[in-house]
């Protein structure tokens, strides 16, 4: 038989065959067969988990607060209430195709139970579109209209708005801790409110750091540059209203990886990491089967065209709408670029050598963008298969990623209080 025929019927029997795959999670692969002879699998109800249910099983409470953007969209925040009332905040930031649920399903390896046990006020943006963000004022998700924005947005009004309503909770300085197009968000808030970002943040942590992915992988690049404009923008403006779902743009987010027992989602998730840095070694038998059924989430089809429109100019610009509109919008034909020289925020990078599209090479042309009273830490992950998945599904994430962010984030809001 042909190993064709063997991948074809593994398939098969891994979606026929249910192993528990939703809400078992066991300490190794071969404890998913029963072939160990060990009893590691148990129950892990965070799999269908709403947020506010997965961090109280952690003995912490939430509370959320929904805020208006000036152009009529709502933002849900979540917080989990500190025990102290002098916490430093820090606001966590998803990127692409991800909600706050991503930095709190892994239990004890999540991001966010990292900070909360560190002692801070730990606050999290679901961005317009998203599973907790999904109305406006007058408009539907259904309505073409309710879907023209980009990261832009996120910068500029989500958490321009998200800022502003934590300063009235906790009137501290506020740490912005982003992913990937979490961190993009965050450039564009503080390179175009300079003086606000100054005011209000304490520093800038950036994992998987975004502008101009000049070097991201030719897979990705492909994606942008051609796949994207020529094959499904027509489609996803057609059925889909200028949504991108989840399911269509990742294989994992589907049910059938989701429910199709465990050897079908490695397979998935391998599927998924292929485009963005493949790293089989660090996927984790205790979280992955949480991890494909809860990260995943809708984003708008600008952001591609966005990104797109940055890869082919080399220039991390607006949004370009023609010479007409930019003029209209911007006052000049072509969009303005986002000045980093602006910014006057500490700034501590993240990088993993196999991300393929917050490249290192990438990141040190940002990185040299800022002035050098702000270049506070450019840490490259001494691991050299960690990709950008790794930095919220890594099997080893503690030990390779959480325990000397937190250490350097405690030292720079130690500084700041001197």
């Amino acid at each position: 038989m042909s190993i064709f025929k063997w991948v074809s019927v593994l398939f098969f029997v891994s979606s026929v065959v249910d192993f528990g795959f939703c809400v078992k999670v066991c300490s190794s692969w071969k404890d998913y067969w029963g072939f160990s002879g060990n009893n590691t699998c148990r129950e892990n109800l965070d799999d269908e988990g709403e947020f506010s249910d997965i961090v109280s099983r952690w003995g912490k409470k939430v509370q959320t607060y929904v805020v208006s953007t000036y152009d009529g969209y709502y933002i849900t925040l979540f917080r989990i209430v500190p025990e102290s009332n002098n916490s430093a905040p820090v606001l966590l930031l998803p990127g692409s195709f991800m909600n706050s649920i991503a930095f709190v399903d892994r239990k004890k390896k999540s991001l966010a139970h990292q900070f909360a046990v560190a002692g801070y006020d730990v606050w999290f943006i679901n961005w317009r579109g998203t599973r907790y963000s999904r109305h406006h004022i007058s408009l539907t998700d259904k309505d073409s209209a309710y879907w023209k924005f980009s990261f832009n947005e996120w910068g500029t009004r989500d958490l321009w708005s998200a800022l502003n309503k934590i300063k009235t909770v906790n009137s501290k300085k506020v740490l912005l801790v982003g992913l990937e197009l979490g961190t993009t968000a965050a450039f564009i808030y503080a390179s175009e409110y300079p003086d606000l970002a100054s005011e209000n943040l304490s520093g800038m942590v950036s994992m998987s750091p975004i502008t101009v992915p000049s070097n991201a992988g030719y897979m990705l690049k492909a994606v942008y540059t051609f796949g994207f404009p020529y094959i499904w923008q027509p489609i996803l403006d057609f059925f889909y209203h200028g949504e991108f779902p989840a399911s269509i743009r990742a294989i994992r987010a589907t049910d059938l990886c989701k429910k199709g027992g465990i050897t079908l989602g490695r397979l998935c998730d391998a599927y998924f990491e292929i485009p963005i840095g493949l790293d089989l070694e660090q996927q984790d038998p205790e979280t992955l089967p949480v991890i494909i059924a809860q990260n995943k989430d809708s984003e708008p089809v600008l952001n591609y065209q966005h990104m797109g429109q940055i890869l082919s100019t080399k220039t991390f610009a607006k949004l370009d709408y023609g010479p007409k509109k930019n003029i209209a919008l911007y006052g000049q034909d072509t969009p303005p670029v986002y000045n980093l020289s602006k910014i006057r925020v500490p700034q501590l990078f993240y990088l993993g050598l196999n991300d393929k599209f917050g490249t290192v090479s990438d990141a040190s042309v940002t990185y040299q963008q800022f002035s050098t009273e702000y270049q506070n830490t450019f840490h490259v992950i001494d691991y050299q298969k960690f990709g950008l998945a790794d930095f919220v599904q890594a099997k080893d994430i503690n030990s390779l990623l959480h325990e000397e962010l937190i250490k350097n984030v405690n030292e720079l809001i130690a500084a700041k209080l001197k």
